[in-house]
């Protein structure tokens, strides 16, 4: 049996929109001062009781952001930079999507993790406005970061080993590359807590 995501069997996005995803191979946005950004905001995030990776690797769908090390553009002020396999990213927008993944803001609904990829076959958002007929298109990197004006989002997925796009492999398993503040003013408690669950992860202050 074909591994899906949650109930619903994950077919092949665009062929189309999947020729965007050369741009987001992490060496080339790494190259270009471009990291994926997950924030971690709640104290009752799973991320401060585990090591990050083994986490993510268990989520459907994580909610990220695409930010410049030089001009921070993210939700939060503590968080994760992520290697991510170019074949895990499902969807890209310069703006939120509102995309209805609570994991890691420590809600109780994030608990049902597999009824996450049901939004994005319906892309309904929060506010239960169709955004578009799914969630599942994709911008290059470039038009993201044009098009940003308070932050953007990406959506992966953290589950290796699904089949999204004909010509890419399966998705792989998710690497935490460091843990990141922003400034000054940040929450101490939570990037304390990330940094004592993933001892040798290198931590960065974005400006």
């Amino acid at each position: 049996m074909p591994k899906q995501i949650g109930f619903r069997k994950i077919g092949q996005v665009s062929l189309g929109n999947a020729s965007n995803l050369s741009g987001w191979e992490w060496q080339t946005l790494n190259n270009r001062g471009l990291y994926i950004y997950h924030s971690v905001r709640d104290i009752n995030s799973k991320l401060l009781d585990e090591r990050a990776e083994g986490i993510l690797s268990k989520w459907d769908i994580i909610s990220t952001s695409l930010v410049n090390k030089h001009r921070f553009h993210g939700v939060g002020n503590v968080g994760l930079i992520l290697k991510v396999p170019a074949q895990n990213i499902i969807s890209t927008s310069p703006k939120s999507l509102h995309f209805p993944n609570r994991i890691g803001l420590g809600s109780a609904e994030a608990e049902d993790v597999w009824a996450l990829s049901d939004r994005i076959a319906s892309g309904v958002n929060l506010a239960g406005t169709c955004l578009a007929s799914s969630f599942r298109f994709l911008l290059n990197p470039e038009t993201i970061m044009a098009k940003t004006q308070d932050y953007n989002e990406v959506l992966v997925v953290g589950r290796p080993g699904i089949k999204l796009y004909q010509d890419y492999p399966h998705t792989e398993k998710i690497e935490v590359w460091h843990i990141c503040r922003t400034g000054e003013e940040y929450d101490v408690d939570i990037y304390q807590r990330l940094r004592l669950c993933n001892p040798g992860v290198r931590t960065v202050v974005l400006a």
